[in-house]
């Protein structure tokens, strides 16, 4: 099961702010754990 993409299918319909501002959390999430 790959949460990722019913989450973003289920945001192309918000407001691309808000979808940009996700992204950014996703982004560093991802890149906490290369970090460290």
């Amino acid at each position: 099961m790959t949460s990722g993409k019913p989450i973003s299918s289920h945001l192309l319909p918000l407001d691309p702010r808000r979808r940009r501002s996700l992204a950014w959390a996703a982004g560093l999430a991802l890149l906490f754990p290369l970090a460290w």
